[in-house]
């Protein structure tokens, strides 16, 4: 049982006793603010109608009713009469023994059990190889499974093969067309047909498999293999083989790996389905014949979420329509062995859904059994200009190539960083090349790290007890507590995504415990001298790598046991021998270099004859001032480290931070640097000129009128957020951002809520 669900336990009980109303379900937020308890819940005034009372009322009696829990320390009231819920701390730091007990489990849950789901995604036509769209609705269709699963239902996932109709046509005639080139004729591509040269490559594997030289070895050959006309269709059918063939090698590459593979025409059309499925809805009374044509009545089934007008099943040459076949493809193939049918389709299917769902009812399955999932289209930049994409002009990105140059991590998880019906803008420039600017990384190097300490532990001959042996008491600073709780919300992430199918939940998820956990590293030394510290931030730390990698996997992205920086996008291979030459000879040049250094500074001014005094005098300058002469030298740049570099592939570069003053220099001798103390030491309060407030804030957009600004804030305002409108550039944009927030980090959260929340491009900035 969860912790929600034991806390919706307690406030039954207290209604109970309270003599109020009970509840079927008490739905539990996470606030905002820490003051505001870890819980909250608005019970109290969904039940003020009905048990006729005033909402603090209801309330002041569940907080006196509330049973006795450990994992509670107090219920105050705030507001009307919102409950809110303050955790023990003590009850917070054992829960993470709970986590490390589940291990790979935590997070899964049997919620969905009994569920059997048939989940349709890619399904591209067999006209070409895969491309970048194909890949988002890969990443999302696997990872809606891995989450489906994990909640207990069974998963079928299917990958339908459009290998018969007019795209099936237009192919066989353009393949047709490059094998007659290909063996020396001079054909033109058909109207309609498909240019890319995939099929120039295609026709020369074909002509050589089958030694084929001359036009005349092309008319026996085809000839033989259709002897009773036809052979286009015999041509059709190789070249979808061969597509079959890399879609499905590309995508294992990808990580998916479908249940079924479904052929249009071997599985639907040549067992009859579609006539069959004809003769039922006519049984049923749903079809009627116009203009030689036969019709479905969708506008008389379902409401107004159907379809607007009747659609035509069979044309009057006799043959089913698309829409026909794939309807008896739904009712006698898809629903055979499932109680719930998910779709992935594309944006220009939106007119589709009505249809298919007014069939689905009228042949007697509910409406909720039948869901569909638009994904939006990838909007294709190269330098932030856009790139055409079209299979029939032959002009597209292959997803092989995205999958070469940025790696499967980093493609799939990027893919996961939107909800599935949000436009995604992908520039292929920034996706072929690694940065740390890609939220994967920053994720997968937070398991790198612990990975790492865990090593360091090994290394040093660190006895580590089993995890029931540790003391977890001493998890009692701030930020220890804060990841716990974290963490303790992970199964109700999962199980949220899962409900909502919504994967990018997940992804939103990691990146906030990524980033309370790197600050955590920094400032807290984990391998220490107190022992009972360390052992209780070492299960802190296997933690939050069990639920790191537990959360990637459900997103199909490795959990990294290593970090390399820079290179490709995929992670070197190299020996351990190879990087420790290359290390040792960096370092022997460095060596060589400083002592180089060393000797020309103290024999420099001998051997130019310069004067021997501490100083020399600056020589003049013709043009130039004084007081520029003596103005000291501009400070180098600031170097910039991974942990600055986290930002969404979509954020600006981050504000360079400002060159501190130059020191003094002090007339007494330093001392010798002590070891680092384990908290921030305090520093002198600057002047009052200084005191600027929160530096950091949340920008969502950015306008060219500022109508459409005041809009957004306006519906941010509603819902509940400090949104407001600042003119930029001379007043010719119009820039809305949420929220003032004294550091980063806190301002890098609320981005990712305020993301997850209202699907909206969110980047940190300085006010």
């Amino acid at each position: 049982m969860s912790l929600t669900e034991r806390l919706t336990n307690g406030v039954v009980t207290a209604l109970t006793a309270a003599g109020l109303p009970a509840i079927p379900d008490c739905a539990w937020e996470v606030p905002r603010q820490a003051e505001h308890g870890d819980y909250a819940a608005n019970v109290a005034m969904t039940l003020a109608r009905g048990a006729k009372r005033p909402p603090r009322q209801i309330a002041e009696a569940i907080v006196k009713h509330f049973p006795a829990m450990p994992e509670v320390d107090r219920l105050e009231i705030a507001g009307p009469g919102f409950l809110n819920v303050f955790l023990s701390p003590a009850w917070v730091a054992r829960a993470l023994r709970d986590i490390l007990t589940a291990g790979a489990e935590y997070g899964r849950g049997t919620d969905r059990t009994g569920q059997r789901v048939r989940l349709e995604f890619v399904s591209a036509n067999p006209t070409g190889p895969l491309v970048i769209v194909n890949a988002r609705a890969a990443a999302i269709g696997d990872a809606l499974a891995r989450l489906l699963r994990a909640r207990g239902a069974h998963v079928t996932t299917e990958f339908y093969v459009n290998d018969a109709g007019n795209q099936f046509e237009a192919l066989a005639r353009s393949f047709e067309a490059r094998v007659r080139q290909a063996v020396g004729e001079s054909v033109a591509l058909p109207e309609n047909g498909y240019p890319g040269e995939y099929l120039i490559d295609l026709a020369g594997e074909y002509v050589t498999e089958h030694k084929l030289a001359t036009p005349a070895d092309l008319e026996a050959h085809l000839a033989r293999i259709a002897p009773a006309g036809r052979p286009i269709e015999q041509l059709g059918r190789w070249a979808v083989a061969r597509l079959l063939e890399g879609q499905r090698r590309v995508l294992a590459d990808y990580g998916v790996e479908f249940d079924v593979w479904l052929s249009e025409q071997r599985d639907v059309r040549d067992r009859g389905l579609a006539d069959r499925m004809l003769d039922e809805l006519a049984a049923r009374g749903l079809t009627y014949e116009q203009d030689g044509a036969l019709w479905f009545r969708s506008t008389q089934v379902g409401d107004e979420a159907t379809d607007d007008k009747d659609r035509v099943l069979r044309r009057g040459s006799g043959e089913a329509t698309y829409f026909g076949v794939d309807v008896a493809h739904h009712h006698y193939v898809k629903f055979a062995d499932a109680d719930r049918l998910i779709n992935l389709l594309g944006p220009d299917h939106h007119g589709y859904v009505g249809r298919m769902r007014a069939a689905m009812q009228a042949l007697g399955h509910p409406p909720a059994a039948f869901e569909v999932l638009i994904v939006q289209l990838v909007t294709l930049l190269r330098d932030g200009q856009p790139v055409r994409m079209s299979k029939r002009r032959g002009e597209f990105v292959l997803m092989e190539e995205l999958l070469e140059e940025v790696g499967r991590d980093a493609a799939r998880f990027t893919f996961l960083t939107r909800r599935h019906d949000s436009p995604l803008e992908f520039d292929l420039a920034v996706a072929t090349r690694q940065s740390s600017d890609n939220p994967v990384y920053y994720v997968q190097y937070a398991h790198a790290r612990i990975r790492s300490i865990m090593r360091q532990v090994t290394e040093q001959g660190i006895a580590v007890p089993a995890w029931d042996a540790v003391d977890l008491t001493a998890l009692t600073e701030p930020e220890e507590q804060a990841l716990i709780k974290r963490l303790l919300h992970y199964p109700e992430v999962v199980r949220g995504a899962a409900r909502a199918l919504e994967p990018h939940r997940i992804a939103f998820w990691l990146q906030e415990l990524a980033g309370g956990f790197h600050p955590y590293y920094k400032t807290h030394r984990v391998i220490q001298d107190d022992h009972r510290v360390m052992l209780a931030r070492l299960a802190l730390c296997a933690a939050v790598g069990r639920v790191i990698a537990n959360g990637l996997d459900l997103l199909g992205v490795a959990a990294a046991e290593t970090m390399e920086m820079g290179g490709r996008g995929r992670q070197g291979r190299g020996s351990r021998t190879g990087t420790f030459l290359v290390l040792a000879g960096i370092a022997g040049v460095l060596s060589v270099t400083f002592i180089a250094g060393v000797w020309t500074g103290r024999h420099w001014p001998v051997l130019v004859g310069s004067p021997k005094s501490p100083v020399a005098a600056e020589p003049p300058v013709k043009g130039r001032l004084a007081s520029e002469r003596s103005r000291p030298a501009e400070p180098l740049p600031a170097l910039t480290f991974y942990h600055d570099l986290k930002l969404p592939l979509t954020a600006p570069p981050p504000t360079p931070k400002p060159a501190k003053p130059p020191r003094l220099p002090e007339l007494k001798r330093e001392e010798p640097e002590v070891a680092r103390p384990s908290r921030p030491v305090a520093t002198p309060a600057l002047p009052p000129a200084a005191e600027t407030g929160p530096r950091f804030t949340v920008q969502v957009a950015a306008y060219n009128v500022k109508p459409l600004a005041e809009a957004l804030r306006t519906t941010l305002a509603a819902a509940g957020h400090e949104a407001r409108v600042v003119e930029a550039d001379g007043g010719v944009r119009y820039r809305v951002q949420v929220g003032a927030y004294p550091t980063r980090e806190a301002a890098r959260e609320a981005a990712a809520r305020l993301a997850a929340e209202r699907s909206l491009p969110t980047f940190v900035t300085t006010r």
